[in-house]
């Protein structure tokens, strides 16, 4: 994982449970215009029947924000834990493809990245292959490139141009 990334919850979601009060209230409001809608049926005075409308409507009103709050804090949530989840695939991916390669020595003091044999493919041929190690923790998979200088040979990062040097002698091709 690099060091810039934090896996913790963001402030918004931290002590914070889904407002369960929020549904409570639809839940009231809803049962209280309810028990009136009954209470109206055997009121004749269309006085009170339309004052008990209106107290109706109200508490339908209510419980309609409550629910509109509580579906856009849903929807928020949602979203959050939807990038959570694409957050922990990528890093997952990336843990798994940096299980392809080990660190090892080319010559002393000399360390880099090797890619490994599939062992659960033998007859697979995977050839030597070098990953820039600096680069390799920045998140890029970059392939060093092979080079010779006075008959040694060496591996350099054609992005960031560090070099890694070895004891392999370069191969006569002349002959």
């Amino acid at each position: 994982m690099r060091k810039s990334e934090d896996l913790t919850l963001p402030k918004s979601m931290k002590g914070v449970a889904m407002d369960v009060t929020m549904l409570g209230t639809a839940i009231t409001c809803l049962t209280a215009a309810a028990d009136i809608g009954k209470s109206i049926v055997g009121i004749r005075d269309a006085t009170v029947a339309n004052n008990k409308v209106i107290e109706i409507q109200e508490l339908l009103l209510k419980a309609q924000q409550s629910l509109f709050a509580h579906g856009s804090e849903l929807q928020r949530l949602q979203q959050e834990n939807f990038d959570f989840r694409e957050r922990l695939r990528s890093l997952e991916a990336e843990a798994l493809n940096k299980l392809n390669y080990t660190l090892v020595e080319l010559k002393a003091g000399n360390w880099t990245l090797a890619r490994r044999a599939n062992k659960d493919i033998p007859d697979v041929f995977v050839p030597k292959r070098y990953a820039c190690q600096p680069c390799f923790s920045l998140g890029r998979e970059i392939v060093l490139l092979r080079g010779e200088f006075y008959g040694l040979v060496h591996y350099e990062c054609p992005v960031c141009k560090s070099r890694v040097d070895s004891n392999e002698a370069a191969t006569d091709t002349a002959n």
